[in-house]
């Protein structure tokens, strides 16, 4: 392939050839008149193709010039619409965000001053929704999901997994005997159906498979399990990442060492394409960031896989 001559000569030839003037070009350029002949005296001569016909009045192109001065404007058309889109896409201030409420309340929105903080040009949107938004038809950029990672045509990204945690308040765990099995039952909060599945899965793992604990109390929400915990008002199994605080503040307590891993996992997912937004990949490294410098309760997947 032929090497391109100087970008400078190029351009001294593109604004000689929009002037058909040397002393204007080189005011637009910055450059001295004799600044402009020269670097298009050594396009020429790079060519071996005369462009102008210099005469006492100006420049004229030659049928050479004026076909390598179209092809060359072309080219900057092109270079300044790929600039220009790239720019207006830098500047969009506003992203929006679809999260679950308890993974917002919990762990999202006490953090997220410290991203706005180091980040003011990016303004965040949430939207807090337990439904599954469709993300290209309801103007969302992206999302954060808890699941398996397979959200078709959907990419994804793990953020963080959770430990569930056997825990309640302080005064409930004063008040019952959790060495009777009975009295761990009728204390014992469901937060949704995944959850009871996870009993099964946690009763089994402390010795306690026949417990028996259809009857229990269903919320349809995880977060508002959470608050009946801490409000005293049964156990429950607590994901790691949305009671890091409460157990760090002492407002929800551990009550049994055994712990089991979620099947289910905290996932970035975006349409194909946009993690390449320059303010959507900021955000989600700062997630990750979050995820690995200030969890203490949450286990991150890295490398390792």
């Amino acid at each position: 392939m032929t090497p391109l001559p100087p970008m400078n000569w190029i351009r001294s030839f593109e604004v000689a050839g929009r002037h058909l003037n040397l002393s204007h070009a080189a005011i637009e350029l910055g450059v001295t008149h004799g600044a402009v002949s020269r670097q298009v005296a050594q396009l020429e001569k790079h060519l071996a193709t005369q462009l102008f016909i210099r005469s006492t009045t100006g420049l004229a192109l030659t049928t050479q010039g004026h076909q390598l001065f179209t092809q060359i404007q072309q080219g900057f058309s092109h270079i300044r619409a790929g600039v220009e889109a790239l720019e207006k896409k830098v500047q969009t201030r506003h992203i929006t965000l679809t999260v679950l409420p308890s993974f917002a309340i919990h762990w999202l929105v006490i953090r997220l001053n410290k991203f706005q903080l180091s980040n003011p040009q990016v303004d965040i949107r949430l939207l807090t929704t337990r439904r599954l938004v469709d993300l290209p038809n309801e103007g969302v950029d992206f999302g954060l999901r808890y699941g398996q990672g397979n959200w078709p045509p959907l990419e994804s990204e793990l953020l963080l997994t959770d430990d569930l945690i056997l825990v309640g308040s302080p005064a409930l765990s004063e008040r019952i005997d959790l060495t009777n099995p009975l009295e761990l039952r009728d204390n014992l909060v469901i937060s949704d159906e995944l959850d009871g599945s996870n009993w099964t899965r946690w009763l089994e793992a402390a010795g306690l498979p026949d417990l028996g604990i259809s009857d229990r109390p269903l919320f349809d929400d995880t977060g508002i399990a959470v608050q009946a915990a801490l409000k005293g008002q049964g156990i429950i199994l607590g994901r790691s990442s949305l009671i890091e605080q409460e157990l760090e503040e002492g407002r929800l307590v551990q009550l049994s060492p055994i712990t089991i891993p979620s099947s289910f996992a905290m996932y970035i997912i975006y349409p194909p394409g946009v993690r390449d937004h320059p303010h959507i990949a900021a955000f989600c490294n700062w997630l990750h960031e979050e995820v690995t410098d200030n969890s203490t309760v949450s286990r991150m997947i890295t490398d390792a896989q």
